[in-house]
């Protein structure tokens, strides 16, 4: 009788114990989906030069700083950044020769360091250049933001391979 309650306990460790690794894992996988997601976002929203849809991908206080930045910027000068970023976008592309403008992301590598941080190693394409650009996201209210504090720590330098 002992022996066949000690199978199942150890049947029923085994059973959750892969329970556990598999729900695991779809987490992992969840997440991965969340964050191609919101780097897909902030692609979209780069290539339509969309500010505020740029600041929604990011954490909490770079999108603080942007909306006290955009709000100072709008009684100053009566605009507001969407324009500044149209008129800086719209007088590189009159001053530069015709080229390829458009932002690419492709993810090379996602880390987990924590259950709340992610460091995703990615080819940031501007056009025919290509950036390797380690990226900081952090996790808030099960969602995925890019950490623009510590990702501009990361890339100081960033490196153009042709």
């Amino acid at each position: 009788m002992q022996k066949g309650l000690s199978i199942f306990v150890i049947f029923a460790l085994i059973a959750v114990m892969t329970a556990m690794a598999l729900l695991s894992s779809f987490d992992k996988n969840s997440d991965k989906n969340k964050i191609e997601s919101r780097l897909k976002a902030f692609e979209a929203a780069c290539n339509n030069l969309d500010f505020y849809e740029m600041v929604d991908c990011c954490d909490s206080t770079t999108q603080t700083i942007c909306k006290a930045g955009d709000a100072l910027v709008s009684i100053v000068s009566k605009t507001d950044m969407v324009d500044w970023v149209t008129l800086i976008m719209g007088g590189i592309k009159l001053l530069s020769p015709p080229k390829n403008t458009t932002v690419y992301i492709s993810i090379n590598t996602l880390i987990y360091p924590s259950k709340i941080s992610a460091k995703v190693y990615i080819d940031l394409y501007f056009g025919d250049e290509k950036y390797e650009v380690t990226l900081e996201m952090i996790k808030t209210d099960d969602d995925w933001y890019i950490n623009i504090p510590s990702s501009i720590r990361n890339n100081i330098e960033l490196k153009v391979k042709g």
